[in-house]
């Protein structure tokens, strides 16, 4: 099977990057699609203030079916000038659980880094309002809570064996009786609505 990865170059690349999570999450209840005016502002880097410093750089990978991955590169001179260390980003990484798609994928990502210089690539980052991190590597039946990544229980699978290892762990928190809790601590002049 043939790939092919290019820039998001003109409006059909670009409608092709914005599908591809409606295609892989099409029969998935807990996945909450993006506000897509939002997503096109944050992807936008005359509207988002966050590109006045970094450079956005968006890519497909296709095959003969169609668009199969995509990604987002970051580079940031201003962590680099802060951390003396020349960073990439990737971000907005959906795939389908296709191996060879997402190596083709990310050896252009390295071959356009390359041209700045870049010593590190680290992700998934998606910068905007409330900066999403990582990957969701367990839970994949609950429900998400605000401002938890969301993704397919394979993109770890995917991202490890492209040689990516994970770099730090974060954990979401959530309390299922904070009502009981206010009622213990805050008497009745709390009022809350489930």
């Amino acid at each position: 099977m043939g790939y092919r990865v290019t820039r998001v170059f003109n409006t059909r690349t670009l409608n092709d990057f914005f599908a591809l999570p409606y295609k892989i999450y099409k029969d998935d209840k807990n996945w909450i699609p993006p506000i897509k005016s939002e997503l096109k502002r944050i992807l936008n880097s005359d509207k988002n203030p966050y590109f006045k410093q970094a450079s956005l750089t968006l890519f497909n990978c296709y095959d003969k079916s169609g668009i199969c991955s995509r990604i987002t590169v970051i580079i940031n001179p201003a962590h680099e000038k802060k951390y003396n260390v020349r960073s990439a980003y990737f971000g907005f990484f959906e795939s389908y659980n296709d191996l060879t798609a997402v190596r083709y994928l990310l050896q252009e990502v390295i071959t356009y880094c390359k041209k700045f210089n870049v010593e590190i690539l680290e992700g998934p980052f998606n910068p905007n309002h409330y900066s999403e991190l990582g990957l969701l590597m367990d839970k994949y039946d609950e429900f998400p809570s605000y401002f938890q990544v969301y993704n397919p229980e394979y993109y770890k699978d995917l991202l490890t064996k492209s040689g990516f290892q994970i770099s730090e762990i974060f954990h979401t928190r959530k309390n299922p009786d904070f009502k009981k809790f206010v009622d213990n601590n805050f008497g009745n002049d709390l009022c809350l609505e489930h």
